[in-house]
Order: structure tokens, then sequence, then C-alpha cells
């Protein structure tokens, strides 16, 4: 639904791709995280349960081995003296109470009656039931149950081991042992989950907890798509544990966990989106503006002065470009340049900010003649050739101006778009007259070589390495470098963004004759700048 409403706005047609882009882009890791804690909720209840069912593999096999001990020693002692009297009641009573599992003991005489416990004798013995009675053909402990005592009339787990005699002696186990087993494990099967102890032969369930199933062949039976089943056999005693649960109490968490995921991860990706949809929009309007800009003369040359700083007399000034846009006011170069440049309406640009300045620098020399313009070059106007030609057409137009023309590089154009055809361009426009000049020098990565190659005639401080409160002892030797380096390879170096009359004073001592910033003007339109020059002209 909200893609649907999303796809109707006017603004989101034009970037319909980008923004379902952005919408699968940011969807996707959302939606693999909810898998990934689908598999891990998954992978985690299994081996708790794998653990549980180990750990009372380890007690259910502790507990057989601790009676099939007793019952051989017992088997034993009773294969020796067949007396009935006191002695064996007190062997029974000594053997129960050494081990707090085994509820009761008893001993089956070869008619299959019960005669002693560890309770007492038996007095008339109490005949067995063959349900209740082991399979005399197997020497060997065997399980069963579990039953009703005889005795005490409870029910129990039946630890049987058949004597020389063909009678028995067997142990009685409380079968809530199983299910504290698994309480002390901190199991949580849910409402229709079981753990169960299964005999392996016959498949018989012996004891459990939880919501056992009445019918057997668990074992065999393959188990419901919505149930997760874990068995582990204990092969040398004949049994199975089998744990069983849905899923759906497996994933009761994750469940919740969906439930508040999935909308949020529609609602940030939409966001996104959006967001993408209408930045796109945005550069597309702001695009559209742009050519309505230069076609209807909404942008504007503002001019801030360059002065030699010690006579504080106007030498030149450095043309900067503003956009008067309808709606969003006064914008500088950072709002939109970068934009012209991926458009290449830079070119255009650039071309409108040459004759404006061709055209403000013939009135103004008719009154200065020492006056120079410097004019920022961006790097799409130099990297091509036919780009490159327009500026020379101009210049080669106006031969009588363009000597008092700079043109201003920045210093990262040199590393980063060093192509082969920049220093052809720079060249070409050295030969028309201008001068060139490299800005912000010092905050990019030139290397001094390349420089020297370049012919540069100007060096322009970065303005951080003469105001603001980056200015350290290490920058103010960087600055020294700096000066030394354009006096050796003999550019005449300009000091920018000069605010306060102590930083003035410093780049004076420092060897720096030149100078703009806030000092003595911000940037100003073509009037008001012709003016400015005429003020601070000398008498």
């Amino acid at each position: 639904m909200m893609l649907q409403k999303l796809l109707h706005y006017r603004w989101f047609r034009g970037s319909k791709l980008l923004a379902l882009g952005a919408f699968g882009i940011t969807l996707l890791p959302q939606m693999a995280l909810l898998i990934l804690s689908y598999v891990h909720a998954l992978t985690y209840e299994r081996n708790e349960l794998q653990s549980i069912a180990s750990l009372s593999a380890r007690q259910m096999t502790s507990l057989i081995r601790a009676a099939e001990i007793t019952l051989k020693d017992l088997e034993t002692y009773f294969s020796q003296d067949r007396l009935n009297d006191a002695r064996h009641l007190q062997l029974l009573q000594r053997t129960g109470y050494r081990d707090p599992r085994f509820r009761e003991i008893g001993v089956v005489n070869e008619a299959g009656a019960l005669y002693l416990t560890s309770l007492g004798f038996i007095e008339p013995p109490i005949l067995l039931q063959d349900r209740a009675r082991l399979d005399l053909s197997k020497k060997e402990l065997q399980i069963l149950g579990p039953l009703t005592t005889q005795v005490m009339q409870e029910r129990s787990l039946v630890l049987a081991l058949p004597t020389q005699g063909q009678g028995e002696i067997n142990i009685l186990v409380d079968p809530i042992l199983l299910s504290h087993w698994l309480e002390i494990n901190g199991l949580e099967l849910g409402p229709d989950g079981y753990i169960a102890f299964v005999r392996t032969a016959d498949q018989e369930i012996i004891d459990g907890a939880g919501q056992l199933p009445r019918e057997g062949n668990i074992l065999s039976a393959q188990p419901a798509r919505d149930r997760l089943q874990l068995s582990q056999s204990l092969d040398d005693i004949g049994v199975t544990i089998v744990v069983n649960v849905s899923r759906a109490w497996i994933l009761r968490d994750w469940r919740s966990f969906f439930q508040l995921g999935v909308p949020i991860a529609l609602l940030s990706s939409s966001l996104m989106a959006l967001a993408a949809g209408h930045f796109v929009a945005l550069k597309a309007q702001m695009e559209q503006d742009l050519r309505k800009a230069i076609a209807s003369d909404e942008l504007e040359l503002y001019y801030q002065p360059i002065l030699d700083i010690e006579t504080e007399q106007c030498v030149g000034a450095e043309a900067l470009i503003r956009w008067q846009h309808a709606t969003r006011g006064l914008l500088l170069p950072d709002a939109f340049i970068p934009l012209t440049e991926k458009t290449k309406l830079i070119v255009k640009i650039g071309e409108w900010v040459i004759k404006q300045v061709l055209q403000t620098q013939a009135d103004l020399l008719k009154k200065n003649p020492h006056l120079y313009i410097s004019v920022n070059l961006s790097p799409v106007q130099i990297t091509s050739e036919a780009h490159s030609k327009r500026i020379l057409s101009l210049l080669t137009t106006h031969p009588e101006i363009a000597p008092h023309l700079l043109f201003e590089i920045t210093e990262n154009v040199l590393v980063e778009d060093a192509q082969m055809h920049i220093p052809e361009a720079l060249a070409s426009i050295r030969a028309c007259g201008a001068k060139l000049a490299l800005d912000d020098f010092g905050s990019g990565y030139c290397g001094i070589n390349y420089l020297s190659k370049l012919n540069v005639d100007y060096l322009k401080i970065d303005r951080k390495f003469v105001s603001g409160s980056d200015v350290t002892a290490q920058t103010a030797t960087v600055l020294e470098g700096i000066i030394d380096l354009g006096n050796r390879l003999q550019m005449t170096v300009v000091a920018e963004g000069v605010e306060t009359e102590a930083q003035r004073q410093t780049l004076i001592k420092k060897g720096v004759r030149y100078g703009q910033g806030y000092l003595w003007s911000r940037p100003m339109p073509a009037q008001e700048f012709a003016l400015f020059v005429a003020d601070s002209s000398p008498l």
C-alpha cells in the first residue's frame, strides 16, 4: 500500500528505478537479518534440546549402571545364601538406603512370587502377573514399566535382573525422578511437547514428561513437518531418548520479532526509497532550475578584492558566482557548482562567467590599468580539448584584456584529474597572455615537481593556514614553507582568508605581499567593487 502511494507522487515518477533500487537494497539486509534470526532460533533451540537429551541420557545411563551393579551384587549374595532370614532384609535395606534413587528392592522366587522387599517379608508371597515379570531367557538387566507395585500400590519403573534359580531381583524407581531431571535442566517443551524414554527393542514408552503420545512406534514414525524431533540412542542399555516439540513453540519469540521487524523493515525501506527519489527529484529540479537560470540571467558575479596588504591598495579581485534562486534566495557556489560539474552545465556557466568578467574588466581597465580579475576554472573545462577551446576562443577575441585575467585551478585538480590534456590546456591559456594561479594550496597533495612544470604565476595559500581555530605552531611552520616555496619558484603569493589585523601583520612579517579576506571586504556586486577600487586607489 505504501509503495502504491509512493509511485503516484509526481516528483517520484522520474526516479522510480533509483527509488525502487534503494528500497530493495535497504530491504535486503533487513530481510536477511530476519532469515538469519529464524535460522538462529531453530539452531539454538535444536542445540538446547540436544543438550538436554544428552544430559538426560547420561543421567539415565548412570541410573541403569548403578542398578545393574547393585542387582548383580545382590544376585551373587543370594545365590550363596538361600536362608530367608533377617540378614536378607537388612541387606536389602542397607542397599536401598545407600542410593536415594531407589524406592524399593524386591526378591522374586522361582515360582514368580514376590516374597521379600526392603520393606519386609511378604506373607504369603504375592504371585506376579506375567506383564510384571522379566524375560527369563535373557540374563541381563531389563527395564519394565512403569508398573503399579504390589506392596505400595504406586507406579514405579522396574529394573530387574534374573537369578540362577529362575527367580529375579528388582529395583523400583519413582518415575518422577525422570521428570525431575528435566526440571533441574530447565527444559521447556511447550504445551504439546514431550520427552520420552523408549525401549529400543519394542518401542515401548518407559516414561517421560510432557504430552506423551498414546501410540507406540515413535522411533520409526516420521515426525510432522510442523514439529522438531531429536533422538539419542543408548544402545548399551537398550533405551532411546526422544524429544519432540512444535516449531510454533520454538519460534514463539522469533514470531514476535518477525511481526515487529517486517513492518519496521518495510517502513524504513520505503522511507529510504522516498528519500532517494526525493533527492534525485531535487537534483533534477535543481538542474532544470539551473538551465532556466542561465537563460533568464538569474546568475550574478560577485567580486572579492585582492589587496597589497602593506599599502592596502586593491590590485585585483576574485570573481565568485552567485545564484539568485527564485524560491531559495541567494545561493553560494557550494550549493550548485558540484551539480553543474556532473551535468556538464559548468562548461556553459564557465563560458558565461568569462564573458561577464571580460565585460566588467573592459570597463575597469579604463581607470585602473593595473587591475586583474581571477576566474575559477573547473576540471571539466580543461580536461577536454573541445571545452578548453571555448576559453581560448574568448581570450583570443579580447587579446587586450587577456593579460589582465588570472585563471585559478585547485591543487586537487592536478592530482585527481591529471589527464594529459591539462598541461596542454593551461599552456594554451598562458600563451594567450593570461596568467595561472594555484588555488587553496596546501589542502591537496600536489607534487612540487609537477607544480614547477605547469609554470603557475600565482600561489594562493589555503585559508586554514591563515585564519580559524586550526592555526597552530605546526601549521605556522607549514605556512612558512609554502611562502618559501612560492618565492623560490618565482610565484606571486596571495593569502586567502585574512580576517584580522594581527593576521595581516603576521603575513607582512613572513614576506607575503598580497591577500584577500573579510578584513577588507566580503564579495560584492560589480558596481560596488568598482566603487571599492576607486576608494582604494592612491591619490
